[in-house]
């Protein structure tokens, strides 16, 4: 039988307990303190590896911007900022879901103090997985934006090299249409378009030299082009009117072109006067000493004290545009060394041609410079791949022919000095025809290019004449040779202004045929006007050769364009 409890026993007995109790309570928050700190140690190694997976995240992320803007080029601007906003919004999503997770992890890390390390662990365990099912849920997104982005650019790559090869064939076809458009352009010119000859035709040196095409838009096709067209005709008697309107025009076109070649054969006549001497009409003039290539660039440099002037104030009256077009042309390296090119072949052709004048005579000058389509024939077919016909090589035989009645020594006393002057010119106006063909050369207005070239004469003729001076001139030869060289100039001023209104009138082709009788009209007048020998019979039947087959050219050229 037990022993009664007393109130002693009873108190030591609570002791004891209270005792155990503050044992077990020390025991178990020193227990809670330890998962606390690890719990606390844990949370800071997740901090860091969430640090860590946000810097691999950004580094991604910047890696799969520079391949964005790599692929800029490629991709549009909406496609581009979809992706961004799709890569945005999953960062976004896995922020704010860790986010998530660690804050509900924190609460009920606080609100079951009292858990276990296993269950620690396993919680640890889950979030890891979860981690790193989200950063290979965000490689497999990232590799998949990167070979979408590959196969869109590799098809980029191939629509761009098909795009290629569509254009170039575009181009090429473009091209060959332009090409078959011009060509079918240049054979429908009409009789009286304000083109000049731009090909081998022997025609007017100034005629050639203006070219008045401006511009070359497409012309009216001839009566040999009839497209079909399925409007209203125009009836027999307007047509009759118009033909009879133009017809007066064609008349003033030809008489202007006419005085333009009279004017041109008087300057030659006036040339070898100053040259030669003239006693004609009462009149005596004393000849020179002697005449050389410097005596001709002193000659041609007083012409342009008179004709550059003149150039520069009928070329804004003839032409509005060619103060605006010279400013394209000093903008266009190319199309400035083509005209100064083409000037100075024809300011060596006109020196030279000085010189074969007062050497052999006006007539053998005319005759020997209008040689020139044995040169530019060939040139022109080389650059424009245009194959001369029968008749142009028909011509060429006979142009050469009439070059060995004149020149042939057993039949001529010429100074070969002169002969070479005079074929050095038609082989400089050769050059010159050709040159001035050229693109984009040819583009240019007639007035336009008369104001370049007169420039380019005038700075020439001055520097070669502050190279080797001319020496003076003593007595009335002096006076003559001055007088002649203005007197050339207001010649040529004159000319100028008839032959640009006769190409405006009468058109290019036209104006070609009369300017083509130049050498008989040169033989006729110096054997009228100057005191001179006559040319032997075997020269005058070279003349005649050579202008028959110039005229025979122009003819053949205005009947192609008829």
């Amino acid at each position: 039988m037990s022993e009664p409890e007393t109130p002693a026993n009873n108190e030591d007995l609570l002791k004891s307990l209270d005792a155990d109790f503050q044992q077990l309570q020390q025991h178990f928050a020193a227990q809670l303190a330890q998962d606390i700190h690890y719990l606390e140690a844990e949370k800071a190694r997740l901090l860091s590896a969430i640090e860590q997976l946000r810097q691999r995240y950004e580094a991604l992320e910047a890696h799969y911007q520079e391949l964005q803007q790599r692929s800029d080029r490629a991709f549009s601007q909406q496609q581009a900022a979809q992706q961004q906003t799709w890569a945005k919004q999953l960062a976004r999503v896995m922020a704010k879901n860790l986010q998530e997770d660690l804050r509900s992890y924190v609460v009920r890390s606080a609100e079951q103090g009292l858990m276990v390390p296993s269950q620690a662990n396993e919680l640890l365990s889950s979030l890891d997985a979860t981690l790193s099912q989200t950063l290979q849920s965000l490689q497999q997104d990232l590799s998949s934006y990167q070979s979408a982005m590959a196969q869109q650019l590799t098809r980029m790559q191939a629509m761009e090299q098909r795009g290629e090869a569509i254009l170039e064939n575009l181009v090429t076809q473009l091209s060959q249409q332009l090409r078959d458009s011009q060509l079918k352009i240049h054979q429908a010119r009409i009789n009286n378009a304000p083109l000049v000859e731009t090909s081998d035709t022997a025609g007017s040196i100034l005629m050639e030299r203006s070219r008045a095409n401006e511009p070359q838009l497409p012309m009216a096709p001839s009566r040999r082009l009839e497209p079909p067209y399925g409007g209203q005709t125009l009836s027999g008697p307007r047509i009759a009117v118009r033909m009879s309107e133009e017809r007066p025009q064609r008349q003033k076109g030809l008489a202007f072109s006419a005085i333009a070649t009279l004017l041109w054969v008087l300057s030659l006549l006036l040339v070898a006067a100053i040259a030669q001497g003239s006693s004609r009409f009462g009149l005596r003039f004393e000849p020179l000493v002697s005449f050389s290539i410097w005596t001709a660039i002193a000659l041609v440099w007083l012409r342009m004290l008179v004709l550059v002037p003149a150039v520069c104030l009928l070329a804004p009256q003839l032409h509005r545009g060619v103060w605006s077009e010279l400013q394209q042309i000093r903008q266009s390296p190319q199309l400035a060394l083509q005209l100064a090119g083409s000037g100075f072949f024809l300011i060596c052709s006109e020196i030279f041609l000085y010189q074969a004048a007062a050497l052999l005579g006006p007539t053998l000058a005319a005759a020997l410079l209008f040689a020139y389509p044995i040169v530019s024939i060939p040139l022109i077919w080389s650059v424009s791949r245009e194959r001369p016909s029968l008749l142009r090589w028909v011509v060429m035989g006979a142009i050469a022919m009439g070059l060995v009645l004149i020149a042939r020594p057993g039949f001529t006393g010429a100074s070969p000095t002169g002969l070479g002057a005079a074929l050095l010119a038609a082989l400089a106006f050769a050059l010159y025809l050709v040159t001035l063909n050229l693109h984009p050369a040819r583009q240019s207005h007639a007035a336009t290019i008369s104001v370049v070239h007169a420039a380019v004469a005038a700075v020439l003729t001055s520097v070669l004449l502050l190279i080797r001076p001319v020496g003076l001139i003593a007595g009335m030869a002096a006076q003559f040779f001055l007088l002649g060289g203005l007197g050339l100039g207001c010649v040529a001023s004159l000319r100028y202004l008839c032959q640009q209104l006769g190409l405006r009138l009468a058109g290019g082709h036209r104006a070609a045929v009369v300017m083509a009788a130049a050498p008989l009209l040169t033989a006729g007048l110096a054997w009228l006007l100057l005191s001179q020998p006559s040319i032997q019979l075997i020269q005058g039947a070279g003349v005649v050769l050579i202008a028959i087959a110039g005229i025979a050219l122009s003819l053949d050229r205005l009947g192609k364009r008829a």
